[in-house]
């Protein structure tokens, strides 16, 4: 079960193989899957399900949503869809060009 806090972080609580303590779990192991699943929700027949996906995953900023972002632009039938996937994915790709610029390229 996933509970999100104010600060858009993620904490896992009570599994089913027991609890976890925030320190055990890696972070970038819990964003993975975060995104993984709102990625599948791109899929959803209700379009108000899918711009609180996109929005999600502009907040997670995630290089790995870009290729399924750039599908809903390519082939969603609502409008307004199409426009947020594509705001999102260009808010994604210049942040991450941000982040590489800054370290010289290395990540």
């Amino acid at each position: 079960m996933w509970r999100r806090t104010r600060y858009n972080e993620y904490r896992v609580l009570n599994l089913s193989f027991g609890s976890i303590d925030n320190e055990s779990v890696s972070i970038v192991a819990v964003t993975k899957r975060i995104v993984e699943y709102h990625i599948g929700r791109l899929q959803d027949k209700n379009r108000d399900a899918r711009l609180k996906s996109i929005a999600e995953l502009t907040l997670l900023c995630d290089p790995d949503s870009m290729e399924a972002l750039q599908l809903v632009f390519q082939n969603d039938v609502d409008e307004e869809v199409r426009k947020a996937a594509r705001e999102a994915g260009r808010k994604i790709f210049l942040n991450n060009q941000t982040g590489k610029a800054s370290d010289g390229g290395k990540k």
